[in-house]
């Protein structure tokens, strides 16, 4: 739908597009403008007026984008998209004050966002060095901090650089207000002391970092466990994912089979699959964040998703196989995060899961899944690409029923350790030690049988015969009365 962003658009539209292009960039305008163009076509096809809009039209509007062929994450941006605009002419005037809040059914006033401050010269020196050693997404978080560092700056009329403690606690303030979690907040108090750091360096800064930013500022950080899907809810998501035709929905299959991160999934290439001299294959993961590689073991059924999605884009030609990604849209542009954990929210929206629906839950998934089946810690920090096991520790907690197990095994063991140390044994203490330990036995067997069916019954009962034979001959050896 890429030619809607061509179409002429009424005054006011452009007027907007114009103020967003002060702080955005041409391509999130871009898509604001296709945005915009659906939105009035469909005022005109509906004849009637922007001031007419209810609840009911939105609802309405997104039923005619998907009729047009946008799937659930593009109709969301959109949806987006038409909302600043709705609130610009708002405050604009254009609209009665509190309009859009009536026709939104899912209005968040905490959600709704100011336009990005655009930066002084003295933070884009600094994201300059910042860019030159860093991943390009780490660049961009910082970009996004200073944006709203400066937004509040700004309105305090002083230079750029001229920061005192007021200025920080202001900060702080503001990030509480906007309801960020303790580990985000320090996260950006993190930047903004880097920030202050440098500054300081360049002696454009008059008091030093540690007086304007002091330890018991941080908030102390919290540590989560990892919230894998539940069983059935992992179970009945990888059915639906591996059966699809829709690259997106494979693309997440290869995040829960692979346990890789959604941004090492985007960076997938066409070829990405390696073979080795046994014929066995494994996918080669490129890691932004460290910018390093690694290779991950396929499974027959991860490989046949694989070769699906190649399939899929078969029109690509094999010599440009490293230049196109392996999860992307019909014109060979990159997906993006938000995109793909739309698309599993989506699929997903049908099922009761508890917690957030988020792509990363994946990988939690992956992890713990391993651990419960037995596999070395070591080994899965190999598979995790982690860097230091304490990561892998962190990222992938051993699992509940691990804990469950192990905790009660290690109960019995101090138990039969103190039943057989602390006092001498007595013949009746053997006796019914003896013929408990073949009734348990005998008990176990049954179970398991009654659980998975029995292979031989002639067999079985024999064996199960042959246990009572030796729980008499033991009685006997022993002198014990059974």
């Amino acid at each position: 739908m890429l030619h809607f962003r061509k179409q002429e658009l009424p005054e006011r539209a452009e007027e907007f597009l114009k103020y967003l292009a002060l702080s955005r960039s041409k391509n999130t305008v871009s898509l604001y403008r296709a945005s915009l163009c659906h939105f009035h076509r469909f005022l005109i096809q509906s004849k009637m007026k922007i001031i007419d809009l209810q609840r009911l039209h939105i609802e309405e509007f997104d039923t005619d984008l998907t009729l047009h062929g946008l799937k659930f994450s593009t109709r969301q941006g959109h949806q987006k998209s038409l909302g600043g605009y709705l609130r610009w002419l708002e405050k604009e005037g254009d609209l009665p004050s509190g309009f859009y809040k009536k026709i939104d059914p899912h209005f968040r006033e905490d959600c709704i966002k100011p336009l990005q401050a655009e930066l002084p010269e003295i933070a884009e020196s600094f994201l300059s060095v910042i860019k030159a050693s860093s991943a390009p997404y780490t660049a961009s978080g910082y970009k996004s901090f200073l944006r709203s560092f400066y937004r509040l700056h700004l309105n305090t009329k002083k230079r750029p650089y001229n920061i005192d403690r007021s200025d920080i606690e202001s900060f702080m303030k503001y990030l509480q207000d906007r309801g960020m979690k303790d580990n985000q907040r320090f996260a950006r108090l993190v930047q903004l002391r880097r920030y202050l750091d440098w500054l300081f360096q360049h002696k454009k800064l008059k008091d030093h970092p540690n007086e304007l930013i002091k330890p018991e500022d941080f908030p102390k950080r919290v540590q989560t466990l990892p919230r894998p899907f539940p069983p059935e809810i992992d179970i009945e998501l990888q059915k639906r994912l591996s059966n699809s035709s829709d690259i997106d929905h494979l693309g997440l299959y290869l995040m829960r089979r692979c346990g890789v991160r959604v941004g090492e999934m985007l960076y997938l290439k066409m070829n990405c699959l390696e073979t080795d001299n046994f014929e066995n294959s494994y996918l080669r993961i490129f890691m932004p964040k460290f910018k390093t590689e690694r290779l991950m073991p396929l499974d027959a059924d991860t490989l046949a998703v694989v070769h699906k999605i190649l399939n899929l884009k078969n029109y690509v030609n094999k010599n440009d196989f490293e230049k196109h990604h392996l999860i992307s849209n019909p014109t060979g542009r990159k997906r993006s995060a938000v995109h793909i954990s739309a698309v599993l929210r989506n699929i997903m929206k049908d099922l009761t899961v508890p917690g957030p629906v988020v792509t990363h839950r994946l990988r939690h998934t992956f992890a713990t899944s391993l651990l419960s089946a037995g596999i070395n810690i070591t080994t899965l920090k190999k598979l995790l690409g982690h860097t230091d096991i304490r990561m892998t520790l962190g990222y992938a907690a051993v699992t509940n029923e691990t804990v469950r197990y192990e905790y009660f095994e290690a109960l019995t063991k101090i138990r039969e350790k103190y039943e057989t140390a602390s006092f001498p044994l007595k013949p009746t203490d053997l006796r019914s030690g003896v013929i408990n330990s073949f009734n348990d036995v005998q008990k176990t067997i049954k179970k398991y049988v009654r659980e998975h069916g029995d292979p031989n019954p002639a067999v079985l009962k024999r064996l199960l015969y042959r246990l009572n034979t030796l729980r008499h001959e033991f009685s006997v050896l022993l002198k014990l009365e059974c």
